[in-house]
């Protein structure tokens, strides 16, 4: 039975990617590891590794054309399998020039404050600043961290 190689999703914000160069062509034996091509996603060019033994049946996606991440992009025949014995219909597939890829809107509305069940955000407080030294006081030093546990708990 064959294999249906798909485009791989190789980053978390990959959506798409172009297939750079085959490695391989069809009718030539590869083994589990082999790099049978170069894929550009939206932040690098990586290299595709199989993960089967066999032989490359047919390529249905040239080099230079972007696809969405699962199509179908190769199919591989396991060892027993001749070329002829793939099914004459190839799995629908994603090109670019059937379902283009979307570009992504990088431009954001500012979000505005949810308010639910009509009740009013609290208002900000402001910081107190320290009060003023008096004369023949040492400043203590102190981390914020520690200042502020002391004003919450009304130490001086």
């Amino acid at each position: 039975m064959s294999i249906e190689l798909t485009m791989p999703r190789l980053s978390d914000t990959m959506e798409s990617g172009t297939v750079i160069k085959w490695n391989v062509s069809e009718g030539d034996q590869v083994n589990s590891g082999d790099v049978i091509a170069d894929i550009e996603t939206d932040k690098a060019t990586m290299e595709m590794q199989i993960y089967d033994d066999g032989t490359i049946g047919k390529i249905l996606v040239p080099e230079g054309q972007a696809v969405n991440v699962g199509t179908a992009i190769a199919v591989l025949l396991e060892e027993d399998e001749e070329p002829g014995d793939q099914p004459a219909e190839v799995p629908a597939q994603h090109d670019a020039e059937s379902s283009p890829v979307e570009p992504v809107n990088h431009e954001s509305t500012p979000a505005e404050p949810i308010v639910e069940g009509g009740v009013d955000p609290e208002p900000v407080r402001p910081i107190s600043s320290p009060p003023p030294r008096q004369e023949g006081q040492q400043r203590v030093r102190i981390s914020p961290v520690a200042r502020r546990l002391a004003d919450e708990h009304g130490i001086d």
